[in-house]
């Protein structure tokens, strides 16, 4: 059998506190610069935190000064950081009333209009579309029917069922203009609810009066033009006979 044999530890044998510290620390990976992967997270985070602090003082002296958080370009900023979102996110898939709340109403969103059911950021345009905008019935609905119309009192409506070949290619030509425009962008599509039943009758019948009004004031029209030539003719007769009588009675003076 093996004797075992005992020994007691020295003080000399234990690891010092310290010179493991530094053991560990040693051990810890480390960047070009000699700090550690803690160190340069802790660096990060207190950067963040400036820029976190700063931006914030910032949008309050904003703020306080001008109304706005981002000096009069909050509409802008938003246009941007949506625009990145809808690329990260995907399409949206709004309901009208969904879309409804996106009318440029609210400065803290959004202001979308939607053509042909899809959906655009126009928040970039706010003069245009915002709540003072000229254009701001556009906004907050999908109005496809007015864009040809041109009625923006009673065609602000989805329905374009009964339009003809040459009405739906002016459609398909302002979506294009939203597409391709440089600061406006497809945030998705809406859902917009079926016409109400009788919808196209009533518009078929307002077009044919429409029609028969139009017919009315041409004719109208031109029966006072006719009316003025005639007037005119007979003026130049009358001047004529008056000129002719003036004539004869010169010569008979003679």
């Amino acid at each position: 059998m093996s004797e075992v044999r005992k020994r007691n530890a020295s003080p000399g044998d234990a690891a010092n506190p310290s010179q493991q510290a530094t053991s560990d620390r040693a051990s810890e990976p480390t960047t070009a610069n000699g700090m550690s992967a803690f160190e340069v997270l802790l660096s990060f985070v207190q950067l963040l935190c400036v820029l976190v602090f700063l931006g914030g003082l910032a949008c309050a002296g904003s703020q306080a000064t001008t109304g706005t958080y981002f000096f009069g370009e909050d509409k802008r900023v938003f246009s941007f950081v949506n625009s990145k979102l809808a690329t990260w996110r995907g399409p949206l898939q709004l309901t009208a009333d969904e879309l409804s709340q996106f009318d440029g109403s609210d400065p803290a969103k959004p202001i979308y209009l939607a053509l042909l059911g899809e959906v655009f950021d126009v928040s970039a345009g706010e003069s245009y579309y915002g709540k003072e905008g000229g254009y701001r019935f556009f906004s907050g609905r999908d109005a496809s029917r007015s864009f040809v119309t041109g009625d923006f009192k009673n065609d602000l409506v989805p329905w374009v069922d009964d339009f003809d070949e040459k009405e739906l290619k002016s459609l398909v030509d302002w979506a294009k203009f939203f597409k391709t425009h440089e600061t406006y962008f497809y945030v998705g599509t809406v859902d917009n609810p079926p016409a109400p039943k009788g919808f196209y009758e009533q518009k078929a019948k307002e077009a044919e009066e429409k029609k028969q009004k139009a017919e009315e004031k041409r004719r109208q029209r031109k029966e006072a033009e006719a009316s003025k030539k005639q007037k005119e003719l007979e003026e130049k007769m009358v001047q004529a006979a008056a000129d002719g009588h003036a004539k004869q009675q010169k010569e008979k003076e003679k």
